[in-house]
């Protein structure tokens, strides 16, 4: 059974986006109409390179939704002006998504977009005001009711 509901972590994005960063695949994807065994090699190399499991048709299809998503960001901050901010502010991979679809930047195309990718701290910060509201909930949990109490406690 084939899940295609299922919704695509960073992580997924991320090795897509390796992949499709590779000039070889970026110019048969311009070059063909019918590209089914390209997205099917995609999901290949996803798979050998990242150990990521998708199937051609997710491929193409998340393949498809980050384009539209990428042309729909560059209109909205076209409509919004300069002042709003980068088309960034309206798409998650926005920049690099342009990268691939510009050829800018991308000479060692996966290897580049692993770099990207990869080499940037991603680690998820968290606000003051979001850690000390967490930290209260922790502090007020019935301890009977919450057998973690301990061990969250310890994270802060």
């Amino acid at each position: 059974m084939e899940s295609g509901g299922r919704h695509w972590t960073d992580d997924e994005v991320r090795a897509l986006l390796c992949v499709w960063a590779d000039q070889r695949v970026r110019e048969r994807l311009k070059s063909t109409l019918r590209n089914k065994c390209i997205f099917q090699e995609m999901a290949r190399q996803m798979q050998r390179k990242f150990g990521v499991v998708r199937n051609w048709k997710q491929c193409r299809t998340k393949y498809k939704n980050l384009k539209y998503d990428y042309k729909t960001a560059k209109s909205a901050h076209a409509a919004a002006g300069s002042s709003a901010g980068g088309p960034g502010r309206y798409m998650r991979f926005f920049e690099e998504v342009e990268a691939i679809l510009l050829d800018q930047g991308l000479e060692n195309g996966t290897e580049e977009m692993q770099r990207r990718l990869y080499s940037a701290d991603t680690t998820p910060t968290i606000d003051a005001g979001l850690y000390f509201t967490l930290y209260v909930f922790i502090c007020y949990l019935p301890r009977s009711k919450f057998s973690h109490h301990v061990a969250l406690m310890n994270l802060f």
